[in-house]
């Protein structure tokens, strides 16, 4: 039988799991915003469903930390009831967004960011993690789906890239590039044998890409991201 191999380092792989969880809670939180002030129906019913997957992504994680990590369920479960963040990488977009050209931007640069990071997490050796993050990154194909159809249907009302999207994607990047670098010690953790040899950037990449490219906007990787 095979042994689950436990993390050699508890404190970088638990607050990773921690970053995860509150960036989830806070895409939650955005998408709900939205349900109600979205540009049509189909899209405020679309957000409500995305919403709930990512409500049951942070419970998960919750989970895992708690079993894992912690060894602290009740305070897991107050966290999630009072919607208590505490992780330094999702504390800067803790602000609302104002706007759905920002609402459509968060959706694009950090949805698909997070979604980064869960990818080369599913890979990972820890099997507990492994397992959970794995059931995660079948749904989250659905949120590029999402949030590329958005910002397509932005252009399409106007005729062009909107000001305001690029506004937008243009003052994310750079929280974007800070959360990559804060949100956990990712080379550390390579080398400890807990997540693959690569981080998957350059799907994160080529997601974005053409987007920006029609903003004349670029992305360049965070070092800590590709170390």
């Amino acid at each position: 039988m095979t042994k689950t191999k436990k993390p050699a380092a508890p404190e970088a792989l638990g607050s990773l799991v921690l970053g995860l969880r509150d960036s989830k809670l806070i895409l939650a939180r955005e998408m709900t915003q939205w349900m109600i002030r979205a540009p049509s129906l189909e899209t405020g019913i679309a957000l409500a469903a995305l919403a709930q997957v990512e409500l049951g992504h942070a419970q998960m994680l919750t989970a895992v930390h708690a079993n894992e990590f912690s060894g602290d369920a009740e305070r897991a479960k107050r966290v999630m009831l009072d919607d208590e963040l505490t992780h330094p990488a999702a504390l800067p977009f803790s602000a609302r967004t104002k706007s759905w050209p920002e609402m459509v931007a968060l959706m694009c640069l950090w949805d698909s960011a997070v979604a980064t990071v869960l990818e080369a997490l599913a890979a990972s050796s820890f099997t507990p993690l492994h397992n959970t993050i794995s059931k995660m990154c079948e749904e989250e194909s659905d949120h590029w789906i999402f949030a590329r159809g958005a910002a397509a249907d932005l252009m399409a009302r106007e005729g062009r890239v909107p000001e305001a999207l690029t506004e937008a994607c243009k003052a994310l990047i750079p929280r974007v590039q800070s959360w990559f670098a804060t949100i956990g010690d990712l080379a550390q953790l390579r080398r400890d044998g807990l997540v693959p040899d690569t981080v998957p950037m350059a799907r994160y990449a080529s997601r974005l890409g053409p987007l920006l490219e029609e903003m004349k906007l670029a992305w360049l990787a965070p070092a800590a991201a590709t170390a």
